[in-house]
């Protein structure tokens, strides 16, 4: 079996095989990101939702991403588990409200150059 060991800020963690792991590493807005997180089926009802490192990064920060065998390592804990798809419909709705609002800036911003550059009417 393997596992993933990740290094950020001078700690190392590993993410065993169990999991089905996701490593992020996105920018939203001019800020970077790292994620890294996995989901645990324990039944049809009940799936976990675990999460190893959620930071947003600085200029000229690294990050090291190997895969090692399992044995030579003892899993890291999550920092946070909880029941996958749980929230709240609220948060969500309001997730995505504030989610349409961005788009819809973007939209009449092109929508203006557009038109100021006679590309539309």
């Amino acid at each position: 079996m393997t596992a993933f060991e990740i290094t950020f800020r001078d700690k190392t963690i590993f993410v065993d095989s169990p999991f089905m792991a996701t490593i992020f590493i996105y920018q939203s807005y001019g800020h970077y990101f790292i994620e890294v997180g996995g989901s645990e089926t324990k039944s049809d009802e009940l799936t976990l939702s675990h999460k190893w490192i959620d930071s947003k990064m600085k200029i000229g920060e690294s990050v090291e991403i190997s895969i090692i065998e399992e044995n030579t390592c003892i899993p890291s804990k999550p920092i946070e588990t909880k029941r996958a798809f749980s929230e709240s419909e609220p948060t969500f709705k309001e997730e995505i409200s504030e989610f349409h609002a961005r788009m819809l800036d973007k939209f009449y911003t092109l929508q203006n150059f557009l038109k100021n550059e006679g590309m539309i009417t």
